[in-house]
């Protein structure tokens, strides 16, 4: 599995599909429905997504339908959603950060590595961008 010992980005929420995809939907699922309108690699997100605004769907019915469709195509791996800091800064290579403000964003990922590799690819993308927000390095 990716090493996070050094990283500063964390998983702050997971659901395993094969535990979820034969239940109701749990208040967390349908609170990450109503927020994820598509997710890289389940199409099933983005499709229930259009029937529900299609079909006047409650977000707990869409979540419902999602689980549904989830299920008969026998989905396995995790939702989950990482979170980076916001970084500044101050010279190359040299930036601070605190958890007071952040970004986040939900992946899906087949296995456990992939979610870490996925999560070190988000801070990396994180870091760069942050750096190019940061005013010029300091000499």
């Amino acid at each position: 599995m990716a090493d996070f010992q050094n990283s500063i980005a964390r998983i702050e929420k997971i659901f395993w599909l094969p535990g979820i995809i034969h239940s109701e939907p749990s208040d967390a699922f349908a609170d990450f429905f109503d927020e994820c309108d598509s997710i890289d690699g389940l199409p099933e997100i983005a499709s229930v997504h259009s029937l529900a605004v299609d079909e006047d769907m409650s977000v707990r019915e869409a979540a419902e339908e999602t689980l549904c469709q989830m299920a008969r195509r026998q989905r396995d791996g995790f939702i989950f959603e990482v979170a980076a800091p916001v970084t500044s800064h101050h010279r190359v290579g040299s930036f601070q950060y605190s958890w007071g403000h952040y970004t986040c964003k939900w992946m899906y990922a087949r296995t456990l590595d992939e979610m870490a590799k996925k999560a070190l690819s988000f801070e990396a993308e994180r870091l760069a961008h942050d750096g190019k927000l940061s005013p010029g390095p300091s000499e």
